[in-house]
């Protein structure tokens, strides 16, 4: 073999080793510095840990209800799609239902598995920032996670599923980085697999998949020369495409050999299209401009360091791979909030992993433009540790009656509006209290999480009463489904919500169960408590004989409006 030859052979092997995006060596935080990182990014856990405490019994929305409730379910044994189902993929069920069974079926349970998810997110992202930017980087990058994914527009204080998503979404990135510096097959394959279950949490996580493709893709063909690329390229990209497809396969065959691949291809995949084809252009860029205003409320200076950041990675001219990571990442995961133009707060929490990132790569911008100045390295790296402490103790001060003292009731107020989600907590625990386990009730609105709180099941498979009267080719054939199976059951108590946004029925929607229900009511049970939600501060309750005296409170444009009404069989 020629001299030639051998060094060629050589500087392939090198640079197939090479970590991609590279590691950083020339930012870290000085003498004993890994101690320093190491401390910094326990206070930061610490602080989270703190803060979230405060939130471990904050009642429900409806989506974590849901959630919740169908983990009870999948407990139980029930098949997913076929006795229960949501618009959202297997993985979800199985998530809940997982945290459930080690955390325990509670509210405060639920929080506390949330909470650990979240620290170990701020953690994952403290190391991948650390190989992307070095030191300072990976802890200012955890900083903003850790505060930006507290933050109320964005409903951080929840157990929200988005949350699971920037899990996988960050366990990804770090595999996908490492998979690459190692060149180990079954790194690539469990990148896929982690990857996928992003997707199988929420479909938003195609993205995530896609920039996992495009960064192996992009990451070897900056790495020399295009020709001797291709054959990684190729290899590397099937691995990580049979790590993708083989969860995913897997799912469709669990879903098959349960008798329920059909209705789980229709909920996922067919009525999803008209979901999320259903807000107008127009609508939607308006939705987009109220909902960035209010995810962002409190926390622009992340924000402001996060769109630096985007630039100042571009001066690390030697360094196109982490580049290429940062601004991908960043920009799949704002085109991740996008399908179905709604961006309701709790879809911006699968885009913060990138966004963080983003803020330390502006703190390794600022690095790098000081070492182009000549600027003592030393003296630039405690100048922006200081910054950063800066923005971290402003965000807290301006936050802290949020973080450290908050009234469940009005955080839940300010974030959903007049919702009924502490309502639906205290009808809960009525009903709990007066049945017996085993018993089973019906709720007539999209609030499953009364289901969770008296932990008591629903008759029927139709728990989420807006897909009943949202216009889809099959919502009259549902409604006929849930009367049929509630007139059988009979349940122990029904809870009728007249509550619009608890329905959300469309224009066009059959109304027959409206019709139904009040008869099947009237014929067969008494009424045993009403919640009257007459405004803001003012929720009157009458449970028992006071139920039948109550009147509605008159001063409301329509007295019958967000009144909770509970039944109790005959």
């Amino acid at each position: 073999m020629s001299k030639k030859s051998k060094k060629t052979k050589v500087k392939k092997q090198v640079s197939s080793k090479k970590s991609i995006p590279a590691k950083s060596k020339n930012f870290d935080l000085g003498i004993d510095s890994k101690y320093i990182a190491w401390g910094a990014l326990g206070v930061i856990l610490l602080m989270a840990i703190i803060i979230r405490s405060n939130f471990l019994d904050i009642s429900f929305e409806r989506d974590e209800g849901t959630y919740s409730y169908m983990g009870q379910l999948l407990l139980d044994g029930k098949v997913p799609y076929k006795d229960f189902y949501t618009m959202k993929l297997p993985g979800i069920y199985y998530a809940y239902a997982f945290l459930i069974a080690i955390f325990g079926a509670s509210v405060k349970g639920l929080h506390i598995g949330f909470l650990l998810v979240n620290m170990t997110s701020i953690f994952m992202l403290y190391l991948l920032g650390k190989r992307l930017f070095g030191q300072l980087g990976g802890i200012a990058t955890a900083a903003a996670f850790g505060l930006m994914s507290l933050a109320p527009g964005l409903s951080g204080f929840t157990c929200q599923s988005e949350h699971l998503v920037a899990f996988f979404l960050i366990a990804g990135a770090l595999l996908v980085s490492t998979a690459l510096e190692k060149q180990k097959a079954w790194w690539f394959i469990l990148a896929g697999v982690v990857m996928c279950l992003t997707f199988s949490i929420k479909q938003n996580g195609v993205f995530f998949i896609l920039f996992g493709g495009l960064y192996i893709v992009l990451h070897h063909l900056l790495s020399g020369n295009i020709k001797e690329q291709i054959k990684p390229i190729i290899r590397n990209g099937l691995l990580y495409s049979a790590g993708v497809f083989g969860l995913y396969g897997l799912l469709c065959a669990i879903m098959a050999m349960q008798g329920a691949f059909s209705d789980f291809w229709y909920f996922t995949f067919e009525y999803p299209r008209a979901y999320s084809s259903a807000i107008p252009w127009d609508v939607g860029i308006g939705f987009l401009k109220t909902n960035l205003g209010k995810v962002s409320d409190g926390y622009m200076p992340f924000w402001i360091m996060a769109i630096l950041g985007l630039l100042l990675v571009f001066l690390a001219k030697n360094e196109k791979k982490t580049t290429v990571f940062v601004v991908l990442l960043a920009v799949l995961c704002f085109l991740s909030v996008w399908p179905g133009m709604r961006f309701y707060g709790h879809y911006w929490l699968h885009f913060l992993p990138g966004w963080a990132l983003a803020v330390g790569g502006a703190f390794y911008g600022l690095q790098k433009l000081a070492e182009r100045l000549n600027i003592s390295s030393s003296l630039a790296t405690v100048a922006l540790s200081g910054i950063l402490a800066v923005l971290c103790v402003a965000n807290i001060a301006g936050n802290s009656k949020y973080y450290f003292n908050p009234d469940h009731t009005s955080v839940l107020r300010d974030v959903y509006g007049f919702n009924p989600f502490p309502e639906a907590r205290e009808v809960g625990e009525y009903i709990r209290k007066n049945t017996q386990e085993g018993d089973q009730i019906a709720v007539m609105g999209s609030e499953p999480q009364i289901h969770f709180y008296a932990d008591r099941r629903a008759p029927s498979r139709h728990c989420y009463y807006s897909h009943l009267v949202s216009g889809s080719e099959k919502h009259a054939q549902w409604q006929q489904e849930l009367i049929n199976d509630v007139t059988q059951a009979r349940p122990k108590y029904i809870v009728f919500l007249n509550h619009k946004i608890s329905w959300l029925s469309q224009t066009g929607a059959e109304k027959g169960i409206f019709t139904w229900a009040e008869q099947f009511l009237r014929d067969n049970y008494v009424l045993d408590g009403v919640v009257d939600m007459v405004q803001r501060g003012d929720i009157r309750y009458a449970w028992g004989t006071d139920a039948l005296s109550y009147r509605p409170a008159q001063n409301k444009a329509n007295p019958n409006d967000n009144i909770i009404r509970v039944y109790k069989l005959r």
